[in-house]
């Protein structure tokens, strides 16, 4: 019996393991990026966002005549 005990906290510390490595995954990976973006010097595009000119023009009031 003692040997199905330590297998399942065995089992229960594995899946801990792998539930906080792919919480954190998305983090270490823009991390990554961002230092190695720092290294290079180059614009880190994935990180910004400009305004096309297709949005600037759905910020004007649509102005329609009733018929």
């Amino acid at each position: 019996m003692p040997a199905k005990h330590g297998s399942l906290w065995l089992l229960i510390a594995i899946g801990v393991l792998v539930l906080a490595i792919s919480m954190l995954f998305p983090f270490l990976s823009k991390w990554r990026k961002r230092k190695m973006l720092e290294r290079t010097g180059a614009p880190n595009l994935s990180l910004t966002r400009e305004v096309s000119s297709v949005e600037n023009k759905s910020d004007k009031p649509d102005v329609r005549k009733a018929a």
